[in-house]
């Protein structure tokens, strides 16, 4: 059975349509890809730094409750030495770039600063 040089003409162009749609589609798998890629690396990246946020908040309010529950002792032995704070020798918060502790007859102040980037002042009734 011959071919008639339409029918063969019509062929290739099915055949390159064909392989043009396949490319198209490659195409657009990959950018699909590559853009879910990136937002799931950057998704990934802000719940790293959010948890961290959230550990720290849980660290500051921790310290802070168990200054609040030892206020006698901490009006003597909270101390600041080697970027920590510590009550009664006891570590409460690590990497404490600076810190104040003050007091008078009737409260307790303590300022810090933590990671140079977060600055706490806590007042507390004695």
């Amino acid at each position: 059975m011959k071919m008639k040089k339409s029918q063969f003409s019509n062929m290739n162009y099915k055949k390159s349509f064909t392989l043009l749609e396949i490319l198209f589609v490659i195409f657009i798998g990959s950018l699909f890809f590559a853009s879910t890629s990136i937002f799931t690396k950057n998704l990934y990246e802000t719940n790293q730094e959010n948890e961290k946020i959230a550990i720290l908040k849980i660290d500051l309010n921790s310290a802070k409750i168990i200054i609040e529950k030892n206020i006698q002792v901490a009006k003597t032995k909270l101390t600041f030495k080697n970027n920590n704070l510590y009550l009664d020798g006891n570590l409460l918060l690590e990497k404490v770039t600076n810190c104040t502790i003050n007091q008078d007859t009737q409260y307790l102040y303590v300022d810090f600063t933590i990671d140079n980037s977060i600055t706490q002042s806590w007042v507390f009734k004695l």
